[in-house]
């Protein structure tokens, strides 16, 4: 980009900007209807080229017909008791140049096109691309109009920070080692005993969005077809590709959906090993590692996600591996690592959109890497690096955006959620945000979505209990081994050893160096983002700790480091080990007696 003449640049954007423009005039169809009678609508869809072009329209329940071109359009009007059916369907129409006249019996609206996936590719080429790039121009040059204005202190290679000096030992890596082991070991452990259906989120449409893509090969194309239509797809397709696999090798359905959860299983292996990875990478003092890899390995909450249909269980192995690339890519001043983290980073936004905290964390390293290099023989490089990363985020962002689209509503159908029987949260006030009831939450051993209202209505008490053992109900398994009600409040009071380890990185926060301070304000951007969903879907399953996944190994490692700053003297150290070691031995005896 910097060997050409930004003039030429300008000329030749500008010429790709015509043609996406003209394009779209191409493709775009007037449509435009006259009503006969109260239930005949005919169309006229005028045509500036023979293409195929993708409808949508609302239907009524096996009464619709349509016919254009003297040729009956089939529709899938025949779900009258799909929880999800709302009478939209597309369809795809091919159209001769010139007038197409359609005709309708009981249609309730308009006919409206979207644009299909080879159109937006060819817009995103000749309009999106010259559009960025411009802007990018503009971005650049007010960047490095007050770059004299802008300091970022520079550090050295690796911005490794640690209050008390811990040489490698052995006895810390085998404890290490240890506790990672005993994680892997529970989770294989719970799944073999329990399967994919215990302490299960919305299984039904995970299940149902895995098998449309499996019997279909395609991505549903409208909210009819299952809970979790607006999840990005890349968990689905993956999944939906293996039960395609083990249904076509013999297995029956219930058979391939266990199968399903050894997929949960190496995502839970990802997340562990890369979780210890980034941990060594933000800090030297294994004793901060040791406390974090606790926290990874044996909260129960957790450990529930390794055995689990959803697709909370990919977000949490590609957000850790992203974690590690982005950060290890960074401390090479992104000369290293650059690309395998943007593939990275897309795939883990091509999964859950909320990751998209994730996207902003690599942005803003690049900018920072950009500012404090502006000077040096980096700054060209870091400039394209920041060019393709924008490009690349503005083409999935895109993608998204396009699937989701309905243009029957004019809105994008990003969020499925509402309020729900008995979860409804009717006051949002500071008896609801600024309370943590944490006596209660331990005499009710649990945070159960339908629980005791201290805790359930109070958002960080809840936030704090899901953090541990989920919103579920215990009562069957207490019954069953009374040990559990003893364990279980036990561990709720051993934990708020991470809270007071968060509360002591807070106070330090200002002696980190500014990669930490740039984690702390991630997770503080997803607490954003959990309360503003919580005010717009005022229900209390929507206050789970799970919706942290994409920061679960940012949140174990400023845990970790709160206390390592709280740990200043050796009495003060001994005193946490002990605890941090009975949480551990309690984890541990929770799964055993639940398993």
């Amino acid at each position: 980009m910097q060997t050409i003449k930004k003039s030429t640049l300008i000329q030749l954007f500008l010429i790709l900007s015509v043609l996406g423009l003209g394009y779209l005039f191409l493709i775009k169809v007037d449509i435009s209807q006259t009503s006969i009678g109260s239930n005949r609508t005919d169309f006229i869809l005028h045509s500036k080229i023979n293409q195929n072009i993708k409808l949508h329209l609302n239907t009524h329940y096996k009464s619709t017909k349509l016919t254009c071109n003297g040729n009956e359009i089939r529709l899938g009007n025949s779900k009258k008791h799909d929880y999800f059916y709302r009478g939209q369907t597309e369809i795809i129409l091919p159209l001769q140049r010139g007038e197409n006249l359609c005709q309708a019996k009981n249609l309730s609206s308009t006919l409206k096109q979207k644009i299909d996936f080879i159109d937006f590719m060819v817009l995103f080429i000749l309009l999106g691309i010259p559009l960025f790039s411009l802007l990018f121009l503009v971005v650049i040059s007010v960047l490095n109009f007050f770059k004299k204005y802008i300091k970022v202190k520079k550090t050295t290679k690796k911005e490794k920070i640690t209050s008390i000096e811990n040489k490698s030992t052995l006895n810390f890596s085998l404890g290490i080692g240890l506790i990672l082991l005993i994680g892997v070991v529970i989770r294989i452990a719970y799944f073999e005993k329990y399967g994919i259906m215990l302490f299960q989120h919305d299984w039904h449409g995970h299940i149902e969005f895995i098998k449309y893509v499996a019997t279909n090969g395609t991505l549903p194309t409208i909210p009819m077809k299952g809970w979790e239509f607006p999840q990005q797809p890349l968990y689905y397709l993956i999944t939906g590709g293996l039960y395609h696999l083990f249904i076509e090798n013999g297995f029956n359905d219930q058979e391939a959906l266990h199968h399903l959860g050894y997929f949960s299983l190496f995502c839970s292996a990802i997340f562990l090993y890369f979780s210890y990875r980034l941990l060594t990478f933000l800090s030297q003092n294994q004793w901060l590692h040791m406390v974090g890899i606790i926290f990874i390995s044996l909260t129960p909450s957790l450990v529930y996600l390794s055995a689990r249909i959803n697709n909370d269980s990919l977000v949490m192995a590609l957000s850790t591996l992203s974690l590690y690339l982005i950060i290890k890519s960074y401390q090479s001043k992104f000369q290293h690592h650059f690309f395998m983290a943007l593939v990275s980073v897309s795939l883990l936004f091509l999964t859950k959109v909320s990751t998209v905290t994730l996207e902003l964390l690599f942005l803003i390293l690049l900018v920072v890497a950009y500012l404090k290099n502006q000077d040096s023989s980096l700054s060209k490089e870091l400039q394209k690096k920041l060019y393709i990363y924008g490009l690349v985020g503005i083409l999935v962002l895109g993608f998204t955006l396009l699937r989701v689209y309905m243009p029957l509503d004019s809105t994008f159908y990003v969020v499925n959620a509402g309020k729900y029987p008995g979860q409804t949260l009717e006051i949002l006030d500071s008896s609801y945000f600024g309370t943590f009831n944490i006596i209660d939450l331990i005499q009710a051993g649990e945070s159960h979505i339908t629980g005791e209202d201290s805790v359930r209505h109070s958002f960080f008490t809840y936030q704090y209990g899901t953090m541990f053992f989920g919103e579920f109900d215990y009562a069957y398994f207490i019954n069953i081994t009374h040990y559990l009600s003893f364990i279980m409040p036990t561990i709720l009071s051993l934990g708020i050893i991470y809270i007071i380890g968060l509360i002591g990185y807070i106070i330090a926060l200002k002696n980190e160096p500014i990669l930490h301070k740039i984690l702390f304000l991630i997770v503080a951007i997803n607490l954003i983002m959990i309360i503003n969903f919580v005010i717009t879907y005022p229900s209390i399953c929507h206050t789970d700790f799970r919706f942290f996944v994409g920061s679960f190994s940012i949140l174990a490692f400023l845990f970790a480091r709160g206390l390592e700053y709280l740990s200043f003297n050796l009495v003060i150290k001994r005193v946490i080990s002990s605890l941090l070691a009975l949480l551990a031995i309690s984890e541990v005896l929770f799964f055993y007696f639940l398993i």
